[in-house]
């Protein structure tokens, strides 16, 4: 479970990101956070992983307070693009990242596991910057989930990929949410979101605007949300 509580990020004095944040990410569920480019999802997963910190309060994972510090044991994160090396092939990639975790035996047996689950095990590129965008993408994925955390952030998972990739990656999400992993996923995908998520949370000028659960609103999500953004907006000018 990630809580959140009345956090507050800016960059600078004159641009507020994130404005006093609050919510409750279920453990073990497929949470989405939906809302416009800029709308400070990323900064918000930013935020989570301790990678920033918030200006004001705080967030608590698994119950247990974290102030910008996290067991890099315990959460993981996929970025909308990059995530591994460019000049390590894929193997090396997963690896590096296993010897962190794992004896070099079980570092080796865990990255074979994950280029298989990916398709990425046929794959004899010296460079991992030689693979399609499709393929670097199930690479950050793998690079993401080596270390089997209990918490993992994907940053526009499916964004910019062909129908294959795109079943490849629902399909390791949802075995993910089957083991028992919390999983909180940034998205312009709808489809993503009607088939896979448990909860939807929409955010518009850094603040949350409104939340629900899918199987309530799976049908009219865009419709939902844009009377949502009409209504803050409204709310915003006559304020």
């Amino acid at each position: 479970m990630i809580k959140i509580n009345n956090l507050i990020f800016a960059y600078n004095k004159k641009s507020l990101v994130l404005n006093d944040i609050n919510l409750d990410i279920k453990k073990q569920k497929i949470t989405a956070i939906l809302g416009h480019n800029g709308a400070g999802k990323t900064t918000l997963f930013k935020c989570i992983l301790g990678l920033i910190k918030p200006q004001s309060g705080f967030i608590e994972i698994d119950s247990s307070r974290k102030d910008g510090e996290l067991s890099a044991t315990s959460i993981s994160y996929m970025p909308d693009s990059g995530g591994f090396y460019p000049l390590l092939s894929p193997l090396d990639n997963l690896l590096f990242r296993a010897s962190f975790y794992y004896k070099q035996i079980e570092a080796k047996q865990s990255a074979e596991i994950w280029l298989e689950k990916l398709k990425l095990n046929k794959l004899n590129l010296k460079f991992s910057g030689q693979l399609s965008h499709g393929m670097q993408k199930r690479l950050s994925l793998a690079c993401a989930l080596i270390n089997n955390p209990n918490i993992i952030l994907l940053d526009e998972p499916t964004n910019g990929l062909d129908p294959e990739s795109i079943d490849l990656i629902i399909k390791i999400i949802e075995e993910l949410e089957k083991e028992d992993t919390t999983i909180l996923i940034n998205t312009h995908d709808l489809n993503l979101v009607r088939e896979s998520c448990y909860k939807i949370i929409f955010l518009q000028d850094g603040t949350v605007i409104g939340e629900n659960i899918v199987k309530e609103i799976e049908n009219n999500i865009k419709e939902y949300y844009l009377k949502m953004v009409e209504g803050y907006k409204s709310g915003v000018n006559n304020a």
